[in-house]
């Protein structure tokens, strides 16, 4: 008993330092580092094998990208590589004489990986070794992969990768500007749109953090249903967190609209901005005040000429209450109406697809050749 409790005991101490051993190196290998210490990782992992290696003299050439443009990274990893190998006492051929002696020869630096051509370099600068280099870039970070390799017998003599994050220190060697952060700060739940292209929506407190911003001018619009669409022109610099706060109106509701409408003509309309409510009040008002004069009694019981039904002469008779209802009519007619009004140019105004009407109840249409067309909506 007591041997199988030793025994398991060995097997899960030797499972432990296996497994930490790989989490070690998968530490070393996955983990993303700052560009100066992945540099000098990777100096260490090519001079591992320095018994190869000797007292040659090594020409520490450009990294390539493998797709794309990465601007001078390459450049910029050979000097370092170039300063941190010097520092290990490696024989190196001086950078300006590589691109002297590839002039002189008519080659370029991409001419080396052909044996022929490597050959030729070599003999002609007394250079023994080669380290030639690639970089492949992914969203968050750049793999780097180097080797030297043995310029007669085409031999690799070391390789060494590491992953490099990719930070303000990579960022300037390849030419492109560090990008920024916004913080937007609106009413909650509104679509935010830069520079036309979705970006997200507002968290319940109205705020939406954007990462990854390139530098420079940008317009921002916040759009959100019953608010009018608001917008706004920034400029973010390098590595800069911008707070942009925006207001956004309210747009009219149909119901609050109608609402006054019915407890007062042209209320609607003074609520929707509308220029023309005075025409409303008027109209409704004077076909009201007419309806209640001729509802007096003496008004109806007033004796007025009336033709005959012939048309052959007139004779007198009682006015009755047909002007009343006449009047009547025509103030619920005006006022039906100016509900219709106010109620369309409030849904208008709300529930739009286009989030570009105005207050007067005007529909902005954008055509599709990009042109914009103006439209009455509600008349």
């Amino acid at each position: 008993m007591t041997m199988i409790k030793n025994a398991l005991l060995k097997l899960l101490l030797s499972l432990t330092v296996v497994s930490f051993l790989s989490g070690s190196v998968w530490a070393q290998q996955g983990h993303p580092l700052e560009l100066q210490d992945g540099l000098s990782t990777l100096s260490q992992q090519l001079m591992k094998k320095k018994t190869n290696i000797g007292n040659r003299k090594i020409a520490v050439t450009d990294l390539k990208p493998l797709y794309g443009e990465m601007g001078n990274l390459g450049a910029f990893i050979a000097e370092e590589l170039t300063s941190l190998l010097a520092r290990q006492g490696v024989r190196l051929l001086e950078r300006r004489l590589i691109d002297e002696s590839l002039k002189e020869l008519r080659l370029n630096q991409s001419d080396l990986v052909d044996p022929m051509s490597a050959k030729r370099f070599g003999r002609f600068t007394g250079t023994e070794l080669l380290l030639l280099g690639s970089m492949t870039e992914f969203e968050k970070t750049v793999k780097i992969n180097a080797r030297l390799v043995d310029i007669e017998t085409v031999d690799v003599v070391s390789t060494g990768e590491v992953l490099i994050r990719k930070d303000k220190q990579i960022f300037g060697p390849m030419g492109i500007p560090y990008p920024g952060r916004l913080v937007i700060n609106v009413v909650g739940g509104a679509m935010v749109y830069l520079d036309g292209t979705p970006s997200g929506q507002t968290n319940l407190w109205g705020n939406l953090k954007l990462d990854k911003v390139k530098p420079g001018s940008h317009s921002i619009t916040v759009q959100k249903e019953g608010y009018r669409s608001a917008r706004h022109s920034i400029f973010v610099e390098e590595d800069q967190e911008l707070q942009v706060g925006l207001s956004m109106e309210k747009l009219p509701s149909p119901g609050t609209a109608v609402f006054l409408s019915m407890i007062f003509p042209g209320g609607g309309d003074i609520y929707l901005g509308h220029d023309d409510w005075w025409l409303y009040t008027l109209s409704i008002g004077g076909s009201i005040y007419g309806a209640v004069y001729y509802s007096k009694e003496e008004r109806i019981d007033e004796l007025v000429w009336i033709k005959n039904d012939t048309g052959s002469g007139q004779h007198l008779e009682k006015r009755g209450e047909s002007p009343m209802y006449a009047f009547a009519a025509l103030a619920a007619g005006i006022w039906i109406y100016d509900l219709v009004h106010v109620s369309s140019s409030a849904k208008a105004l709300r529930y739009t697809q286009s989030h570009e009407v105005n207050t007067r109840g005007f529909m902005i249409v954008p055509e599709s050749e990009g042109a914009r067309v103006v439209y009455r909506w509600t008349w």
